[in-house]
């Protein structure tokens, strides 16, 4: 699963959930950061492969 920022400009893989209000994303040169829930919501949309599920985890965007 990866998430693209509202800007179109740069998308970023998902790594984990790191705790309820804190996700970790994987960007350019797999360099890892946190991001939190409610910025990720507000701020990137996801993009789901074909055949990849929603991570039970996650709240469901729109």
């Amino acid at each position: 699963m990866r998430f693209e920022r509202q800007d179109g400009e740069k998308n970023y893989g998902f790594v984990c959930v790191k705790d309820s209000q804190t996700v970790t994303l994987k960007g350019q040169f797999d360099i890892e950061f946190d991001v939190n829930m409610q910025t990720l919501l507000q701020n990137y949309r996801p993009i789901l492969e074909e055949g990849e599920l929603w991570p039970e985890d996650l709240p469901r965007v729109g």
